[in-house]
C-alpha cells in the first residue's frame, strides 16, 4: 500500500537545543503503520508531514489510537514548527 497523508493533533516542545515534536490520534483501523517525516522544504525551523500506511493485510475494522515523535537540532529558541496532514497545515507553538 502507498503512504496517504494521516490526520493528528500536535504538540512541541523545546529541551535545550532539541525540538521534540509529538503526533497523538486514531487511524482508521488497525495495522496502520504512522510516522513524522521531514519535509524537503529547505526552511528553518524545518517543516514535518504526517503520513501514515494501511495494513497490507486483514485488519481489524477498529479506529486505533497512535502516538508519534520526530526531534530536530535547534540554534537558539523555536517558537513554532508547521506540520502538514490530510487536513492542511498546522502552525504548532513551541513549549520550552
Amino acid at each position: 500500500m502507498e503512504p496517504e497523508l494521516g490526520v493528528g493533533d500536535y504538540t512541541a516542545e523545546q529541551e535545550g537545543g532539541t525540538v521534540i515534536i509529538h503526533a497523538t490520534g486514531e487511524t482508521p483501523s488497525a495495522g496502520y503503520r504512522v510516522w513524522l517525516e521531514k519535509s524537503m522544504i529547505a526552511v528553518y525551523p524545518p517543516e514535518f508531514i504526517l503520513y501514515w500506511e494501511p495494513p497490507s493485510g486483514l485488519a481489524a475494522d477498529m479506529m486505533t489510537p497512535f502516538v508519534v515523535h520526530i526531534t530536530f537540532p535547534a540554534d537558539g529558541v523555536v517558537k513554532q514548527v508547521t506540520v502538514h496532514d490530510a487536513d492542511g497545515k498546522h502552525e504548532v507553538p513551541v513549549r520550552s
